[in-house]
């Protein structure tokens, strides 16, 4: 299994430890792969991404293997419009709170901690409001 499936797998299981959202966790392959698997189901949905490898190697370092920083995106899609008023506000926040509180910081499947980078409104309509979360963490990869 590759590192990044791992890292993957280990976002879901800890987010599916929150209450209420143990059958709410999906792995998605992009932001709008998250409707297209939650159809029909209404409340809050959780879907995490993989976003890439970024490169963090010095130079001359090749023959040991290359140093990455693999970032995830994790998307809350919350069946509220997007805060018309205090009571819609509430639970969002919420649940986005108890998301980085089983994340960040927490041991990842290479043995480095989860770094949260960012958190902001993807998107809005009449029906819900979908945020997103990103995070990262170190990934070797194998020698070259």
């Amino acid at each position: 299994m590759s590192k990044a499936y791992e890292a993957l797998t280990d976002l879901k299981t800890k987010l599916q430890s929150i209450a209420g959202l143990e059958t709410r966790v999906f792995i998605c392959y992009e932001p709008a792969d998250l409707d297209r698997q939650v159809l029909g189901v209404a409340g809050t949905t959780i879907g995490v991404v993989y976003g890439g490898l970024r490169s963090v190697s010095e130079p001359g370092t090749a023959k040991h293997g290359t140093s990455s920083v693999g970032q995830f995106m994790v998307f809350m899609k919350h069946d509220t419009p997007p805060f018309t008023n205090a009571d819609n506000k509430g639970p969002a926040l919420d649940t986005l709170e108890r998301m980085r509180q089983v994340i960040m910081y927490k041991n990842s499947p290479t043995g480095h901690k989860w770094r949260f980078v960012s958190e902001s409104m993807a998107t809005s309509s009449k029906e819900k409001t979908v945020w997103m979360q990103v995070y990262d963490t170190p990934i070797q990869l194998g020698p070259v």
